[in-house]
């Protein structure tokens, strides 16, 4: 049987490290071969048969693989000769900024254009020469809409941007504003965004237009059954052996939870080394059960106190009480703001809602009831605010 390879631990999390085996998110990745299926089709007089997929949108808490999705669709592009826009901040529309130098810097760009852009480039932005702000937006976007349009008469694009919560408001609704425009003229281009809750409010912000026509995918925890496939996949594909009890009680101590899982295999994997092992038994996983519960209140300190700093101690608190007296019983988030805002649901219930949700206090199931965003989380809270109350 193989030996792990030193210094490499597979499950080792992280932005920077995709997970070794992608489980749980069949539905998700179809949702991205076929959007990309799409861009791949023959253009016909310089477009597509069949429109390309409306702008997909990746929301969920930190932790749930929604960068891992990224990373998923970009490989899978660049196996089919799509151009990749991989983005994770928009600033501005300006010359060579974030996208633009994304589409632009290829070898085979028309020298004519760099050219342009060079002489462009060296026009003072401040000063009594100075341009405007205002005219160097406006020629950014057209920059922008020359580079996109440029770009697609030669090869699809798929647009990846990360972190979209963060963007320039002005500059995003710009963007969305020309790539929706090419998606219906059936050029051969494909959008995904992904960031938490928050970026549907940011949607909201610059029009109801940009939220109610993207695609939505909100993922949180994968089953029960993903998180052992996960797991053993990930030990079988580098020859290590895990006995079923041992799988299920690590199963079990993950809360289904993507970062979970990934923070719990690589105890296990450490464990597994130190001890020169090259297989997993419940033995082993019980000596670092404690290790593992350190590392989940690790990560529990931080959601804990990013609550605090917003101020939102008392509101959370009300939300865990609701959730859990609603027991198996459907909630609603209309229901919680308008326990939030003591009788009539107001704005800034709302809003104070919106924030628990974007700092993963909860979620909203696909019936649009709301839960725990990781269970074990509400038995943590509990007990540090009743000490802090005390």
């Amino acid at each position: 049987m193989a030996a792990p390879d030193s210094g490499f631990n597979p499950f080792t999390p992280g932005t920077a490290r995709p997970p070794l085996y992608l489980g749980g998110r069949s539905d998700e990745c179809r949702i991205i071969d076929e959007a990309l299926a799409l861009i791949t089709q023959p253009l016909k007089d310089g477009m597509l048969k069949i429109a390309p997929q409306t702008p997909i949108k990746i929301i969920g808490p930190s932790g749930v693989g929604k960068t891992t999705l990224l990373k998923y669709a970009k490989v899978k592009a660049q196996q089919q000769g799509i151009r990749v826009v991989d983005n994770n901040t928009l600033t501005s529309l300006e010359r060579e900024r974030d996208i633009t130098r994304g589409l632009l810097r290829i070898d085979d760009w028309p020298e004519r254009l760099w050219s342009w852009l060079s002489g462009f480039s060296r026009i003072p932005s401040s000063g009594p020469h100075g341009v405007p702000f205002e005219d160097r937006q406006r020629q950014g976007e057209r920059t922008l809409a020359q580079a996109l349009e440029g770009r697609l008469k030669r090869q699809p694009v798929l647009l990846l941007l990360d972190e979209a919560k963060h963007y320039d408001k002005a500059s995003f609704g710009k963007l969305l504003r020309k790539c929706q425009n090419l998606i219906s003229d059936k050029q051969p281009l494909a959008v995904i965004m992904a960031g938490t809750p928050a970026l549907d409010d940011k949607l909201d912000q610059m029009g109801h237009i940009f939220r109610d026509s993207s695609l939505g995918i909100y993922i949180n925890q994968v089953s029960a059954e993903a998180t052992l496939e996960i797991l053993g996949a990930t030990f079988k594909e580098r020859g290590i052996k895990v006995s079923d009890d041992a799988l299920a009680f690590l199963g079990e101590i993950t809360d289904n939870y993507p970062y979970f899982i990934q923070q719990a295999g690589q105890v296990v994997w450490d464990a597994m080394e130190g001890a020169k092992r090259h297989d997993v038994d419940l033995s082993l996983v019980e000596q670092v059960q404690e290790k593992l519960r350190q590392a989940q209140e690790g990560y529990y300190r931080l959601v804990y106190d990013k609550i605090a700093q917003k101020g939102l101690l008392g509101y959370a608190n009300q939300v865990v009480r609701m959730v859990e007296a609603a027991g198996d019983e459907p909630l609603v988030p209309e229901q919680v703001v308008r326990g939030l805002s003591g009788f009539e649901p107001s704005a800034d219930a709302r809003t104070t809602y919106d924030e628990l949700l974007d700092l993963r206090l909860v979620w909203e199931d696909d019936d649009r009831s709301v839960r725990a965003a990781t269970p074990s989380f509400f038995s943590y809270f509990k007990e540090e605010y009743d000490q802090g109350r005390s």
